[in-house]
C-alpha cells in the first residue's frame, strides 16, 4: 500500500507539473489519475473486505450456507479463500490493463487536441 501510494502520488504531482508547463489539456491526465487512484483505493477496500470476512469465520460460513447443483462450488474456506484472492488479483490485472489502455487513447486524443 506504501509503495502504491508513493508511484502514485510522484505520477500525479508529475502530471501536474507538466499542466503549468504546456497549454495543452492536460488535465485529462489529472482527471485519468484521480480515477485510477480512486479504482484502485476501491480495490484495497475490497481486500479489507476478503480479510475481514476471512477473519470472522465467513469462509467457513460458506461452506455449509452456500450450496448451488449448476455449479462447483469450493468445498473449503481454503478453497473458498483462494477463489476470493484469485479473484480479487484478475480484477486488479484487469484494472491495470484498462487504465494503461485508456492511458494510450488519451495520449493520442491529447496529441491530436495539440495538432489543432
Amino acid at each position: 500500500a506504501l509503495a502504491f501510494e508513493r508511484c502514485w502520488h510522484h505520477l500525479y504531482h508529475s502530471v501536474q507539473h507538466s499542466d503549468r508547463e504546456k497549454a495543452e489539456p492536460k488535465h485529462l491526465y489529472r482527471d485519468l489519475m484521480n480515477r485510477a487512484g480512486g479504482e484502485f483505493m476501491t480495490l484495497g477496500f475490497l481486500a479489507f473486505c476478503i480479510f475481514m470476512f476471512n477473519t470472522v469465520g465467513g469462509f467457513m460460513w460458506c461452506v455449509g450456507n452456500v450450496e448451488d447443483s449448476a455449479i462447483s462450488l469450493p468445498r473449503t474456506e481454503y478453497e473458498w479463500l483462494h477463489v476470493a484472492e484469485v479473484v480479487h488479483m484478475q480484477l486488479f490485472i484487469a484494472m491495470i490493463i484498462y487504465f494503461g489502455v485508456i492511458s494510450r487513447a488519451l495520449r493520442g486524443s491529447v496529441r491530436k487536441i495539440a495538432k489543432r
